[in-house]
């Protein structure tokens, strides 16, 4: 972690399964939230508002950290079973 980042104010966080995300001409809106079941509605939580360029970065790391994953654990599947990110050739 880079020791330069100030994390003091940030909070113990919360568990999200489901996104919604907006823009317009100044930025990118990120709800995050749990997606509930049959009888619970989802339930968004927290939004995160951002520039194009900081959503075009957000974008990169997060890519860069679903290839370490898939290196270290393996394809990821849907819930249906179908790959979303495939994993080395000898899986």
């Amino acid at each position: 972690m880079d020791e330069r980042v100030d994390r003091s104010q940030l909070s113990k966080g919360e568990y999200a399964n489901h996104f919604e995300i907006g823009h317009d001409f100044v930025a990118f809106y990120l709800d995050c939230g749990q997606a509930g079941d049959m009888q619970q509605a989802t339930k968004l939580y927290s939004r995160i508002i951002m520039s194009p360029v900081a959503a075009a970065s957000l974008c990169k790391v997060l890519a860069d950290a679903l290839d370490e994953y898939v290196r270290r654990f393996g394809a990821l599947y849907d819930e249906s079973g179908r790959p979303i990110r495939k994993g080395n050739s000898n899986e």
